[in-house]
């Protein structure tokens, strides 16, 4: 993923740019009926369906304004904020896409054989 590799080697503001991308084409999946491009609606759009938790959703709106000032801002980005960044990311995308397929194997009964 370009957010670690560029995480890794300390351009953390592109690093920053990366991540809000990520999150930016991961919940496209989940709100295709969302105009594009619009992150902001389709974190609210997951928050009233249910399927990130209020809190999920206030860290998903400050991560979502990060990325705009490290695209927009003229200050650089911090490691400690890119890692933020990086941490929230992979976390959501657990949530969404590990995490219920995960539970579903667990629940389902085996296969008879």
């Amino acid at each position: 993923m370009e957010g670690a590799d560029c995480l890794g080697s300390g351009r953390y503001t592109a690093a920053a740019a990366m991540y809000r991308r990520c999150l930016e084409v991961a919940l496209k999946a989940f709100c295709p009926d969302v105009e594009a491009w619009k992150l902001e609606k389709r974190i609210d759009k997951l928050a009233a369906e249910n399927r990130i938790t209020k809190d999920l959703q206030t860290w998903a709106h400050r991560v979502r304004l990060d990325g705009n000032d490290a695209l927009h801002e003229e200050e650089q980005f911090t490691k400690e904020a890119a890692t933020e960044l990086a941490e929230f990311t992979r976390l959501l995308l657990i949530y969404l896409y590990t995490l219920p397929e995960k539970i579903k194997r667990r629940i389902r009964p085996p296969a008879a054989e």
